[in-house]
């Protein structure tokens, strides 16, 4: 449900250029508050997640039993969100809020098949992506990378709407960004798990060989991120949208 969120907010970024600048703002904020509903039973979910792939690599006894420790630690927590949680109130406020934004989305109107309608906001999704990149090379913080997460998922969801333009080609460009979106996921979890484990001030553990371990993996996918990154990214704004357009006049040419 959340990812479906997420392609929502893509899909308006995607064809900004119809709908209007105060339109996307307006609903792509409505979108991100509407999953923010949610963000607490992610992120317990998503730490459990990450312990269960730290104890997947070969670890000492040592760091393997402190994991076990954490993780069970972060079990309770977890479970104490779970029984706080209405969910019926929560599915039910994602359905009315869903069910404004398709009455919202019923007015409004895609004012041709032509590709100018993409083109704005395909350019914007990519070149937030590249400046993303680059900001992360030159400085690879918490929340420069959490902004290059973003816009690679926006690239991922434009270019997988896009896909049918050419198959074969978008399929596997949308794969190798949904692999870096997943990287730089891992990486952001893994900092978020850092960070929980120095909020335990009751914590009778030592969680010290953990930390280092947390740290060692994430330079690990650090450079994963860039490596994969800058493949991807490769090309200028005007070589990625002209290629796209080709594709787009290829397929009118053949199917309209």
């Amino acid at each position: 449900l959340r990812k479906r969120v997420k392609n929502l907010r893509a899909f308006l970024k995607l064809l900004r250029k119809d709908f209007g600048e105060e339109f996307v703002k307006k609903n792509n904020f409505t979108l991100r508050d509407l999953n923010r509903r949610s963000t607490a039973i992610r992120n317990y979910s998503a730490l459990l997640k990450s312990c269960e792939l730290l104890k997947s690599e070969h670890i000492n006894p040592e760091c393997s039993e402190a994991l076990e420790l954490l993780q069970n630690r972060i079990q309770l927590d977890f479970d104490a969100i779970k029984n706080k949680t209405d969910y019926n109130a929560l599915f039910n406020f994602y359905q009315s809020q869903l069910e404004k934004y398709k009455d919202r989305l019923s007015h409004t109107e895609i004012k041709s098949n032509r590709f100018s309608s993409v083109k704005y906001g395909l350019n914007k999704i990519y070149t937030e992506g590249r400046k993303n990149l680059s900001l992360s090379i030159d400085n690879p913080d918490t929340e420069i990378l959490h902004d290059f997460r973003k816009s690679t998922k926006d690239l991922f969801y434009a270019l997988r709407t896009l896909t049918p333009l050419w198959e074969p080609v978008l399929s596997g460009y949308s794969k190798e960004l949904k692999l870096l979106s997943d990287i730089l996921g891992e990486l952001h979890d893994l900092f978020e798990l850092k960070l929980y484990i120095q909020s335990l001030v009751d914590n009778p553990n030592d969680f010290t060989s953990v930390i280092l371990f947390i740290e060692s993996q994430s330079e690990a996918l650090l450079n994963q991120c860039i490596a994969l990154g800058k493949k991807i990214y490769a090309e200028s704004e005007d070589q990625f949208i002209e290629r796209i357009k080709k594709y787009y006049t290829g397929y009118r040419r053949d199917n309209l």
